[in-house]
């Protein structure tokens, strides 16, 4: 494995998997499957596909969490895709992952994103037994969760 800098390069991880292994993480918005369904109907090309990453659980058994994605995976099931293309990220890297997609919408001040980004990035640092870090995402997502709702109701 070559390195890059301070950080090592690896090739991503992708995959051709069954939909039915794909688990959201988040809720879809349901305008944006709407016409992401539409197109997708139309082109039947994919773009970008989901991020997800591995979970072994005893009752479960092996399943996907999409980390990044849920609208098109939303809508590629809409369309009928049995299976579809995905990049796997290992759990461990997951976290890495939301945080840096945490700083670009805080940069963009993409509120819906940073909340959304929030629960799985809580889930990850509890799972990891960091239960400080799960704790200030927690409240961090309930301020912007009231924050939002008060300006709603301006």
């Amino acid at each position: 494995m070559s390195t890059t800098g301070a950080h090592d390069f690896r090739m991503p991880d992708l995959r051709i998997v069954p939909s039915s292994r794909l688990v959201p993480h988040e809720r879809e918005d349901e305008r944006r499957v709407g016409r992401l369904t539409e197109r997708l109907r139309g082109s039947g090309v994919l773009k970008n596909p989901p991020i997800v990453t591995e979970v072994r659980t005893a009752d479960r058994g092996d399943y996907l969490v999409v980390l990044d994605g849920a609208n098109r995976v939303s809508a590629a099931r809409a369309s009928g895709l049995p299976h579809f293309l995905v990049q796997v990220v290992r759990y461990e890297d997951a976290q890495r992952y939301l945080e840096q997609g945490l700083d670009i919408a805080r940069d963009s001040a993409d509120k819906q994103t940073i909340a959304a980004i929030l629960q799985p990035l809580a889930l990850t640092a509890l799972a990891k037994g960091e239960r400080n870090a799960a704790l200030g995402y927690c409240e961090e997502a309930l301020e912007l969760a009231t924050a939002m709702n008060e300006r709603a109701l301006m």
